[in-house]
């Protein structure tokens, strides 16, 4: 009974002096014998027929490695590959290295003329005489304090291939330093710092004025700088005349771009050009002629600068008769924001802790009348970039950033009906509640003018009360 048993549950192994009984044998695939676990492989227990098998398999490819190979026919390389690479042009065989049609120096390649890209886009010549950004943002490091800033024209050589910039520094930054920044800016090779450098080929800043170059050692606010003053930097000890007149004339060049800056007068004219060169005076000279001459429109044309916050002042404004009551309602009506205050727009753009809503007056696209509205910015925002702000919320079209634009956006507050520098903070000239009127120029117009000083001084309690209710000139 146990040797039935053992017999149905197991096998001996059948290699010779082995004879071992498992339970659990292996089965040869190829002999189908079985052994155990030391003889179950092909080389363990000698098998005959994998032998066989082998054999067989090695004479077969053997037999087809001789029949089929395929030679590299680029020169000397006698490269052999056992798969076909044939170049679609000559149709001949090559190997991996030689495969492409410019490897082998295939005709095809050879007698091919170049054909012009039409879809590459073409280079446009740098324009050395357009700046390469607008005065409202100049190109200086943000954490020079307002009142510290220069502002600079800055030029380059054409051969720098480098548009001018409007830059900014540090008053009491040495003229070496400042020469440094722009050679930065301009990515030039700059070799100042190294002794050996000869002084023709040391960068240097000169006044474009008068043609001299600046002491590396004084600082800007004791080179007889100015805001706005021309400079160029160049290679060298001296500046040639062509290069002299590349900046416009002063008068010409602040009428085109658009700025507002308070008028020269004789007086300061002559004062500055007696402790400056002569060709200072001439300057100085033709300033205070052109200032003579325009003295009827500037007192409409021309508005004076604040000395605290440098905003310019509301114009002043001939005698005109007083609004009637419904005139008065009726600017309340129009100037009375659409929203609430919760509702302010762009306020989930601004974090709750940095805040500063506005009132703001902003031209309508249909009438030539104002829309009134509450608005959030940021109180660590420029003036600039919260006007940019408010015309994506107020949905007036912005230009100020395109060159060539004559009448720009800008800001102003309508308690006193100043205008806004773009350069300042927010939270140093606004606060919360805070009426501003969003229109094109540097001045606001009289009739709106006229409109905030009558509302500012209404006598009769409903309609100052009125006035109070809407939060206009809050």
């Amino acid at each position: 009974m146990s040797g039935d048993l053992l017999n149905s549950t197991g096998a001996r192994c059948v290699f010779p002096g082995c004879q071992q009984y498992d339970f659990l044998p292996f089965t040869c695939n190829k002999c189908h014998n079985k052994f155990c676990g030391d003889h179950r492989l092909y080389e363990d227990h000698d098998c005959a027929v994998h032998k066989a098998d082998l054999q067989q398999h090695q004479a077969t490819s053997s037999s087809s490695t001789n029949n089929y190979h395929f030679e590299c026919c680029f020169g000397e390389c006698k490269k052999v590959e056992v798969m076909p690479i044939k170049c679609a042009a000559c149709e001949k065989n090559f190997c991996v290295a030689h495969r492409l049609p410019e490897d082998h120096a295939c005709a095809s390649v050879l007698n091919k003329v170049a054909e012009p890209n039409l879809w590459a886009k073409k280079k446009k010549p740098v324009d050395t005489l357009k700046f390469s950004n607008n005065i409202y943002s100049p190109v200086g490091q943000s954490s020079i304090e307002q009142q510290d800033r220069i502002h600079l024209d800055v030029y380059f050589h054409p051969d720098v291939k480098t548009p001018p910039c409007h830059m900014f520094f540090n008053k009491v930054w040495s003229v070496g330093r400042c020469t440094d920044l722009i050679g930065i800016h301009a990515k030039v090779v700059n070799e100042n710092a190294n002794p050996n450098t000869p002084e023709e080929k040391k960068w240097r800043l000169f006044d474009m004025a008068t043609g001299k170059g600046l002491c590396h050692s004084s600082s800007l606010d004791d080179s007889c700088l100015q805001d706005h003053d021309c400079v160029m930097l160049l290679q060298g000890t001296t500046i040639n005349e062509t290069l002299q007149k590349l900046a416009p004339p002063r008068k010409v060049r602040r009428k085109t771009e658009g700025e507002n800056f308070s008028t020269t007068t004789a007086t300061t004219t002559t004062s500055t050009s007696s402790s400056s060169s002569s060709s200072k005076e001439e300057e100085g000279q033709r300033i205070a002629q052109a200032t003579q001459s325009d003295t009827t429109d500037t007192k409409q044309n021309t508005a004076t600068t604040s000395a605290e916050h440098n905003v310019t002042a509301a114009p002043e404004l001939s005698t005109a008769t007083a609004l009637t009551a419904e005139e008065v309602q009726q600017t309340v009506q129009e100037w009375k924001p659409n929203n609430t205050k919760f509702s302010a727009l762009g306020v989930k753009e601004v974090p709750a802790q940095s805040r500063i809503v506005l009132i703001v007056l902003s031209p309508t696209t249909t009438t030539a009348g104002y829309q009134s509205q509450w608005c959030c910015v940021d109180k660590t925002w420029t003036v600039g970039r919260a006007l940019d702000a408010l015309c994506k919320h107020c949905k007036v079209v912005n230009k100020n950033n395109q060159a060539g634009v004559d009448s720009r956006l800008s800001l102003f507050h309508l308690r006193n009906c100043n205008l806004l520098p773009n350069a300042e903070k927010i939270s140093v000239v606004l606060k919360n509640g805070d009426c501003i009127m969003l229109c094109p120029g540097t001045m606001l117009a009289p009739e709106v003018v006229f409109k905030v000083q009558t509302l500012q001084n209404v006598s009769d309690a409903k309609l100052k009360r009125t006035v109070v209710q809407s939060c206009v000139l809050m």
